[in-house]
């Protein structure tokens, strides 16, 4: 996933995502920019947000309708859509445990333990050493009840931001 932020992060304030991450400092984005290129970056947030906004309320109430192997196939899923995975040997590998996904699946460790059995032995996960290592995305699709979705660029958006780290065309 990606995060804006204007300006300096508070102090002290840490990031430790899931995933590879890119942060965006902000610190004046009026002052680097011409009036266009401003309303491009301001259309593509909007955008941005909206499409965040909408998936984020989908999940919410699906996340309900959901067993205990949709419910991790589900954040397995979203995990990888929001990109980084590190891949080795053709796998996907998530640094999860077994308490992280319960956590946030909202599910015991010991139910994790046993769907993530389930789930290794239909073919989908393999358990590894605080990891999980994917092997079959659109098995783990199937059970989370979504179908095959977008990977990087979720919200569909083609229209590229200006160069507002570097100098300027000319």
């Amino acid at each position: 996933g990606d995060i804006i932020a204007p300006g300096e992060l508070p102090r002290p304030f840490g990031l430790q995502p899931l995933t590879r991450a890119t942060v965006l400092l902000l610190a004046d984005p009026a002052a680097s920019l011409d009036k266009a290129e401003a309303l491009t970056w301001a259309g593509l947030l909007r955008e941005l947000a909206l499409a965040e906004e909408s998936m984020n309320f989908e999940a919410l109430f699906t996340l309900t309708r959901r067993d205990a192997a949709g419910r991790i196939a589900n954040l397995l899923c979203e995990l990888r859509d929001r990109g980084g995975l590190a891949s080795r040997d053709g796998e996907d590998h998530l640094p999860l445990t077994q308490r992280e996904v319960g956590e946030l699946t909202g599910q015991t460790t010991v139910n994790v333990n046993r769907t993530l059995g389930e789930l290794e032995a239909l073919g989908h996960v393999r358990r590894g050493n605080r990891s999980l290592a994917v092997l079959d995305w659109p098995g783990l699709e199937q059970v989370a009840g979504v179908g095959s979705r977008p990977r990087a660029g979720r919200s569909g958006l083609t229209q590229q931001p200006p160069s507002a780290l570097g100098p300027a065309a000319g």
